[in-house]
């Protein structure tokens, strides 16, 4: 895989990628899936955990900037330039972001079972 270092979301495990990612899946109508969290690296990882709940998002390219659009609001990153190659967390390494990651889909869970 290849990292996208010029511009990364800027999420930094401090919680705002918890926002970000409700945020993105809420503004397609879509639970998130917490399950798939371990495999989050790049915005496109993101994007294919949402078109496997609901493949006719494709259908309309809108959805994907709609996407783009609720990820970007957290950081200030300029939606236009969020791409599929876009890094969501500082991108040192897959292990980092999949300890990150483990640990975002068990805070999730918990968040989820107690509302």
């Amino acid at each position: 895989m290849r990292w996208n270092r010029c511009l990364p979301l800027d999420l930094w495990g401090d919680g705002d990628e918890i926002w970000a990612i409700e945020a993105a899946f809420a503004v397609l109508d879509l639970p998130v899936p917490v399950k798939d969290a371990p495999d989050w690296v790049t915005v496109g990882s993101l994007w294919n955990s949402a078109v496997r709940i609901a493949p006719s998002l494709e259908d309309n390219p809108t959805n994907w900037d709609k996407f783009r659009i609720a990820l970007s609001v957290e950081t200030g990153i300029e939606w236009t330039r969020v791409e599929q190659t876009t890094t969501l967390v500082d991108g040192r390494g897959h292990n980092i972001i999949s300890r990150l990651f483990t640990s975002l889909r068990e805070k999730m869970k918990k968040a989820f079972e107690h509302a």
